[in-house]
């Protein structure tokens, strides 16, 4: 990967839209996919029978701020997939209280260290930090027929 994204979500959408949309999928499957590019991110997930498949897409106009950057301009490829274990990403939108306290959440992706940064920004200058290790990803795709 030499891709490096960053995204900020304001406050009334961190868990309003986004950690609920992290809790949705977590019914789904134990993984999520995370793929950026540069209209946005999709999250994505799959169950253990491969039976059931959600995906949820944020346009870049959800976030305040979307950038990504290319580290080698001579790569055509601007897509940048990863997957993660969904129990981590999942306890970092759980808090209660999260709507009053903050601020705003920075989402960055660096395909050179292999790590999906959250950074939480909260009231009074606090700011949590979360470091989550990306594991290998395979595509993800749902194939489906349609019937007549």
């Amino acid at each position: 990967m030499a891709l490096t994204a960053t995204a900020i979500i304001p406050g009334k959408s961190i868990k309003g839209v986004f950690g609920k949309a992290v809790q949705c999928l977590s019914k789904v499957g134990d993984e999520l996919y995370v793929q950026i590019t540069g209209n946005g991110i999709d999250l994505q997930t799959v169950n253990s029978s491969r039976s059931a498949y959600s995906r949820m897409e944020f346009k870049s106009r959800f976030f305040s701020t979307f950038h990504v950057r290319q580290a080698d301009p001579n790569t055509s490829d601007s897509t940048l997939k990863c997957k993660i274990n969904m129990k981590p990403c999942l306890n970092i939108f759980r808090s209660s209280n999260m709507d009053k306290n903050i601020n705003s959440c920075t989402i960055t992706l660096d395909g050179e260290e292999n790590r999906l940064k959250f950074l939480l920004e909260c009231r009074f200058g606090i700011k949590k930090a979360f470091d989550l290790v990306l594991q290998d990803c395979e595509s993800l795709e749902a194939i489906f027929t349609k019937d007549d």
